[in-house]
C-alpha cells in the first residue's frame, strides 16, 4: 500500500511540475493577451464606422468581437478559479483526499483547476495573430445591403395601397424650432447667431424626419465651436444610402460620436422587444452584469488575476451606470421617461426606429424571438454561434424551450411572459449548464404548484461560473434555492423578490462575496437570514432583513447589519419583536448607512401583546438611522407614545411616515415639528382618541395666548409646513381633532394667531373612523381632493346642500363623500 501511494505521488509531483512550467509562463501570456486587447480595440474603432459601409469589414469585426468574448471568458475564468480557492478551501481538500503540495505558492488543486485556462489563454494569442495580419488587407470595394422601411415591405406583407398611411415629413419651420431648441440650449443670442447657416445646413440632411432632427440636435448640443459643427455637416455619414434610408444615416453620426463605452450600453438594449417599458435601475443591472460599468483597464484587470495585487479605489458602478444612463437620455436615444416623486428618471422606452437601429447594429449577435401557439416542448437551434444575446418572449400556456445547437455562447438570457399564465415546464432550466457563458439570466416564473418541485433551480445552476445576474422574480410556490447557488462566485445581482413562498435562503450564500444587490422584495415566508450575510460586504441593496427566533443560533442578528456598511435605498427589517437587547440595534449602525433612504420597521403582524412594548420602544430608539432618510415607516408595534424615538423629529429630510397597527398608543407622536414632511398615513391606532397640540409639535407655554386673535407671538409657528398628502383610517376609537385654545377649529384659513397647520394640504383622506365627530375647517382651504368613506357623522355634517359643513367643502375640485 505504501509503495502505490509512493508511486502515486512520484507521478503527482511530475504532474505538478509540468502544470507549474506552464503556468509560470502565464505571466507572460497574460502580457501579451493585454496587448492583443489594445490592438483589438484600436482596429475596432476605426472599423467600427467602415463596416456598415464594407462587407470584408463587417465579416472580420465579427470575428474580432468573437476573439474579445472569449478572451473575456478566459480572464473571467481565471479569476473564478482564485475567487473558488479563496472561498472553497475545505470543499477542495475534501475533493483532493491526497495530501496538497505546494507549489510555487500554489497547491496541486489549484494547479490542476488553472491548467485548462492557461492552455486557453496560449490557444487564444495563437487566434489573433493570423486575424489580425488578414485584417490589414481587408478590401474597401464590399458593400452591406439591408432590408428598409418602405412602401415595398408593405406590398410583400400584402397590404392595399389605399389601407397605407403615409407620414408626412416635419415642416421647414417646426423642424427648425425643434432643431434650434435642442442644439441652441444654453448658447448665447451670439453664438447661435454665428452657428446659424452652418445648423441650416445640417437641418436639410434630415429631410423633415422628427427623429433625425431631435437625434441630430442633441449631439450638436454638445459641439462647441463652429469647427465642430462642419465637422458634422460635412461628414461621410450623411452619404449611406443602404442603411436604412433617410433616418439612421443621423443615427449613425450621434452614435459614432458616443464614447465606446456608451456605444456598447446603447447596443444592449437591444435585448429589449420594441416599445419595452425599460426599468433604470434593471437596465444599470443589466449593463454591469455584462461588464460594461468597470471603471477598470484590460490592463489592471491582468494585473488583477495575477496577484498580489493593489487595492485600487474604484467608482461604484452604481454611479458610474447612472452617468451613462443620464448621457444617453439627454442625447435622445431614450423618451417617454417615467419620473417618481423627487423627479427622477425610473422608467423609459426607446423610439421603434431608434431600437431598429440598435438591432440593425448587432443583428449578429442579439435574437429576440416571440413564442405562441406552441404547447409542448420544443427543441430549438440558434441560426449562429455568434448569437450572444436572447430573448424569448413567451405567449400564454406555451412551452419552454430546450436548448440544442448554438446555445453555448450565449451570455444573455432573458425570457419574458407576454402574459401571466405560460407553461413553465422545466425543460430549459434542467439544461441551463448547455450555456456555460452566460452573464445574464432572467426568468419570471409565474407558475402552477404542480409544475415545480420545491426548489426553483437545479443543482447544475452551480456550473454557470460567468453569471452575474440572476433574476427568479415572481415564483409564487418554490420554497428553497439549491446550495448550488453559492457556487456563483461572480454573481452580482439576485433578484427574487415577489417569491412569496421562499422560506430559506443557501446557508453558503456567504461565498457570495461579489454580491452587490440582493432583490427580496415580498419575501414573507423568510423566517430568518443565514448567518453567512456578513460576510457580504460588497451588498449595496438589501430589500427585506428578516430577524429569526434563532433558538439555536443559526441565523444572522440584527447587529449583523453593522457589517453591511454599503446598504443602500429602501430596507425593510421583519421580526422586530426578536431583537431582545438595545445593544443588538446600535450595533446594526443604521446612522453610518449615509444612502439608506427609506426605513421600515415591522412587528409580528397582527398580533396584539400585553407585554413587550417598553421593549420595542426602547430597540427602536437604539436604532438610530442616518439624518438623510427620507421615508419612515412602523408596522404592528405594541410599544406606549411615551417611549416614541427621540430621533424622529430631528430628521430634517423626512418626507414619508407611515404608522399602521401601532397597537398601544394613545396618541400620536409630535408629527408636525417635520420639516419635509409631504406624505403622512396613520391607521388601526385603536386607542388613540384625540387629535391635539401634541400632534402639531407645539408646546403651549403658561401665559401665552394662541386664541384668533392674539398677537403675542414673535414669529409664527407653522405645523406641518410642507404635508401635502394626509390619510387616517380605522381609528376606531378616535372622536375629537381640535387642539384646544391654541388654534380656533372654527377657522376657515390655515392660519390663526400666529400658527399656521398644514398650509400645502391638498389630499385629504379619512375612512371608517366611525366616531369622529367633525374636521377642523382650516384643512379645507387648500383641498384639491377630500375622500370620506364609512365615517357616519363625519357624512351628517358634510351631506350636499344641507350639510353643517357642505359650504366649507363644497368648492373642492375632487370630491368623494
Amino acid at each position: 500500500m505504501e509503495d502505490l501511494i509512493s508511486t502515486v505521488q512520484n507521478q503527482l509531483i511530475t504532474i505538478v511540475i509540468e502544470e507549474v512550467n506552464l503556468l509560470r509562463g502565464v505571466d507572460a501570456e497574460l502580457e501579451k493577451l493585454t496587448d492583443n486587447l489594445q490592438a483589438i480595440q484600436a482596429v475596432l474603432e476605426d472599423a467600427e464606422k467602415r463596416q456598415v459601409m464594407e462587407a470584408t469589414v463587417k465579416l472580420w469585426v465579427e470575428k474580432l468581437k468573437d476573439v474579445s468574448y472569449d478572451i473575456d471568458d478566459v480572464l473571467d475564468e481565471w479569476n473564478t478559479s482564485i475567487l473558488k480557492q479563496q472561498n472553497s478551501d475545505e470543499d477542495a481538500r475534501k475533493v483532493c483526499s491526497l495530501p496538497t503540495l505546494s507549489c510555487g505558492g500554489f497547491s496541486f488543486c489549484q494547479v490542476g483547476l488553472r491548467h485548462v485556462i492557461a492552455v486557453k489563454i496560449q490557444e487564444l494569442n495563437a487566434r489573433w495573430e493570423p486575424l489580425k495580419n488578414s485584417l490589414l488587407n481587408a478590401s474597401p470595394e464590399s458593400r452591406v445591403l439591408i432590408t428598409t422601411r418602405k412602401e415595398k415591405v408593405a406590398e410583400v406583407m400584402g397590404s392595399r395601397r389605399e389601407d397605407m398611411v403615409s407620414i408626412e415629413t416635419l415642416s421647414k419651420e417646426w423642424c427648425w424650432k425643434l432643431f434650434s431648441h435642442l442644439a441652441f440650449s444654453g448658447r448665447s443670442d451670439e453664438d447661435c447667431k454665428k452657428l446659424r447657416s452652418v445648423g441650416e445646413e445640417i437641418l436639410e440632411k434630415c429631410k423633415g424626419l422628427p427623429l433625425a432632427v431631435k437625434t441630430v440636435g442633441s449631439l450638436l448640443r454638445f459641439k462647441k465651436t463652429e469647427q465642430q459643427w462642419l465637422g458634422v455637416r460635412d461628414s461621410k455619414t450623411w452619404e449611406i444610402e443602404k442603411v436604412e434610408e433617410d433616418v439612421f444615416s443621423p443615427l449613425l453620426l450621434s452614435y459614432y460620436d458616443l464614447p465606446s463605452v456608451l456605444k456598447q450600453c446603447f447596443l444592449y438594449c437591444a435585448i429589449f422587444p420594441q416599445d419595452y417599458v425599460i426599468k433604470k435601475d434593471e437596465l444599470i443591472k443589466l449593463w454591469m452584469a455584462q461588464g460594461f460599468l468597470n471603471k477598470i483597464t484590460q490592463q489592471n484587470k491582468v494585473e488583477m488575476v495575477l496577484g498580489p495585487r493593489e487595492e485600487k479605489e474604484t467608482e461604484d458602478m452604481e454611479k458610474v451606470g447612472e452617468e451613462y444612463f443620464h448621457e444617453l437620455a439627454i442625447r435622445s436615444f431614450f423618451q417617454d421617461f417615467e419620473r417618481d416623486e423627487n423627479g427622477e428618471i425610473v422608467k423609459c422606452k426607446m423610439h421603434d426606429m431608434m431600437h431598429s437601429f440598435a438591432r440593425f447594429l448587432m443583428e449578429k449577435e442579439f435574437l429576440l424571438v416571440k413564442v405562441d401557439g406552441l404547447e409542448e416542448p420544443w427543441k430549438v437551434n440558434l441560426p449562429s454561434k455568434t448569437i450572444r444575446h436572447l430573448t424569448l418572449v413567451m405567449g400564454v400556456n406555451i412551452a419552454y424551450p430546450v436548448p440544442m445547437y448554438n446555445w453555448e455562447k450565449v451570455r444573455s438570457l432573458l425570457i419574458l411572459p407576454s402574459g401571466w399564465g405560460s407553461r413553465r415546464e422545466r425543460n430549459l432550466l434542467n439544461n441551463i449548464d448547455k450555456l456555460p457563458c452566460l452573464r445574464t439570466l432572467h426568468v419570471n416564473l409565474g407558475v402552477e404548484k404542480s409544475q415545480w418541485a420545491d426548489e426553483i433551480l437545479p443543482k447544475t445552476i452551480g456550473k454557470l461560473i460567468h453569471l452575474r445576474y440572476l433574476n427568479l422574480s415572481h415564483n409564487n410556490y418554490s420554497r428553497t434555492l439549491p446550495e448550488a447557488i453559492c457556487e456563483l462566485y461572480n454573481l452580482l445581482i439576485l433578484d427574487i423578490s415577489n417569491c412569496y413562498k421562499l422560506c430559506r435562503l443557501p446557508e453558503g450564500i456567504g461565498k457570495l462575496k461579489n454580491l452587490r444587490h440582493l432583490e427580496n422584495r415580498k419575501t414573507e415566508s423568510l423566517t430568518c437570514m443565514p448567518k453567512g450575510m456578513t460576510r457580504l460586504t460588497t451588498l449595496r441593496t438589501l430589500r427585506e432583513f428578516t430577524v429569526g427566533r434563532d433558538e439555536k443560533m443559526s441565523s444572522s442578528k440584527l447587529g449583523d447589519l453593522g457589517k453591511l456598511r454599503h446598504l443602500q435605498g429602501s430596507l425593510r427589517i421583519r421580526g422586530m419583536q426578536n431583537v431582545e437587547e438595545a445593544s443588538e440595534a446600535k450595533e446594526a449602525s443604521l446612522s453610518t448607512k449615509a444612502g439608506l433612504h427609506e426605513l421600515v420597521l415591522e412587528f409580528e403582524e397582527f398580533e396584539e401583546r400585553s407585554s413587550g412594548g417598553e421593549n420595542e420602544a426602547v430597540v427602536v430608539e437604539a436604532l438610530q438611522p442616518p439624518p438623510c432618510l427620507q421615508s419612515f415607516q412602523i408596522y404592528y408595534s405594541n410599544g406606549p407614545t411615551t417611549l416614541f424615538p427621540s430621533w424622529m423629529t430631528s430628521l430634517a429630510m423626512l418626507k414619508t411616515v407611515r404608522l399602521i397597527c401601532c397597537f398601544n398608543w394613545e396618541t400620536l407622536p409630535p408629527l408636525g415639528k417635520l420639516p419635509s414632511l409631504e406624505s403622512l398615513s396613520i391607521s388601526w391606532m385603536r386607542k388613540v382618541k384625540k387629535l391635539g397640540q401634541e400632534f402639531l409639535g407645539i408646546e403651549r407655554q403658561e401665559g401665552d395666548d394662541y386664541g384668533e386673535s392674539s398677537s403675542a407671538t414673535k414669529g409664527n409657528i407653522i405645523a406641518f409646513p410642507n404635508l401635502q398628502k394626509f390619510e387616517m383610517w380605522e381609528m376606531v376609537e378616535l372622536e375629537d381633532w381640535e387642539y384646544g385654545n391654541l388654534f380656533s377649529n372654527s377657522s376657515t384659513s390655515s392660519s390663526s394667531g400666529g400658527i399656521t397647520i398644514m398650509p400645502r394640504l391638498h389630499s385629504l383622506r379619512v375612512e371608517n373612523c366611525y366616531v369622529l365627530k367633525a374636521l377642523p375647517r382650516h384643512l379645507f382651504s387648500h383641498l384639491q381632493q377630500l375622500r370620506i368613506r364609512s365615517c357616519a357623522i363625519l357624512k351628517q355634517r358634510f351631506k350636499q346642500e344641507n350639510g353643517e359643513d357642505w359650504q366649507y367643502i363644497s368648492h373642492i375640485p375632487n370630491l368623494d363623500v
